[in-house]
């Protein structure tokens, strides 16, 4: 599993969902930025690699624009510890069902004892070189 650019701060909260999904089956970790002249359509993606979603890539949006649309800025962390925590729960619950909620919450439980352990205060991303 390999944290690319910009995803390395989130290896402590992927572990701490190993318990919860099958965290073998991703490949790597993603981060992404959507241009300026666009539209946000999603905060995250599980893309199967296989036909049977036995390896998958996870990509997060860490950036979003500001209100003219004329430069990025990092996420809320909670933001995207919220979407690293849904494209987990993907992993184990494909379909956007009740078990995917409650699976996305347990881990986003996790999630949050990972960000008292590290004393995590400010909940910006400007915080974790994205």
């Amino acid at each position: 599993m390999k944290y690319l650019k910009g995803t390395q701060w989130m290896e402590p909260y992927v572990a701490s969902a190993s318990r919860l999904v099958p965290l073998h089956r991703v490949v790597n970790f993603k981060a992404f930025r959507v241009p300026l002249n666009k539209t946000i359509q999603t905060d995250g993606s599980c893309q199967p690699l296989d036909e049977k979603r036995k390896r998958m890539t996870i990509s997060i949006r860490l950036w979003t624009s500001n209100d003219k649309r004329t430069r990025h800025a990092p996420i809320p962390l909670v933001e995207a510890l919220d979407s690293l925590a849904h494209e987990l729960a993907h992993i184990k619950q494909w379909e956007h069902t009740p078990k995917h909620t409650r699976l996305q919450a347990r881990i986003m439980k996790r999630f949050s004892e990972v960000a008292q352990n590290l004393g995590v205060k400010d909940m910006y991303m400007r915080n974790y070189n994205v």
